[in-house]
């Protein structure tokens, strides 16, 4: 029979307040990163302007990341205390609905990006050397080119991750916090 959290050790416990001293400072994060994707769309249709655009662009989008994966894991700790939660669950739901919003909002960088000419890159590369940091992710997004989609189709499947990931969310809830399961015994009545 599993332990309830309130029956473990505290020394076995994380310490999840070191993320967030307090649920005010995980909603101050969680307004922020809402901000931060809001204003990347400041970059839309001005990745071309220059070295120092496309630079800013990524610094950007990796402070939106790195404050909304921050955010989600909060919340998701929160939840895998106790799945059977529904304030926890909800906070989760919260955050995941955040990450789909953040990739909306970000979806138009990609599909820019990929229409940028391999000179133009190499220019921009050379005039900001400090765009060599994110020499592998542009690789990555290079590499990726056949598979990418035209912007407004980006931002509508990024749209769906929500409802895309239901199942597996469904499936976790009811693995982790819906199903109880009985006791067995062996052949001598010992419970195993």
């Amino acid at each position: 029979m599993l332990k309830k959290r309130s029956e473990v050790s505290q020394k076995d416990k994380w310490n999840i307040e070191e993320m967030y001293p307090s649920h005010e400072a995980w909603e101050a994060d969680f307004a922020e990163a809402e901000g931060l994707a809001e204003a990347f769309g400041q970059y839309g249709g001005k990745l071309s302007e220059g070295g120092e655009t496309l630079l800013n662009a990524f610094m950007a989008m990796d402070q939106v990341w790195q404050k909304t994966e921050k955010v989600f894991v909060y919340a998701r700790m929160r939840r895998d205390e106790d799945n059977g939660d529904a304030a926890r669950q909800a906070l989760t739901d919260r955050a995941q609905g955040l990450i789909a919003r953040v990739s909306a909002a970000l979806s138009f960088f990609t599909p820019e990006f990929l229409t940028l000419s391999a000179g133009v890159l190499s220019r921009f590369r050379k005039e900001v050397p400090q765009l060599e940091g994110y020499g592998h992710v542009m690789d990555v997004l290079l590499r990726r080119k056949p598979h990418v989609l035209s912007k407004k189709e980006e931002s509508l499947l990024a749209q769906l991750g929500e409802p895309l990931g239901a199942t597996g969310e469904i499936f976790t809830m009811l693995n982790d916090a819906d199903m109880t399961f009985g006791e067995i015994r062996d052949e001598t009545g010992q419970k195993r």
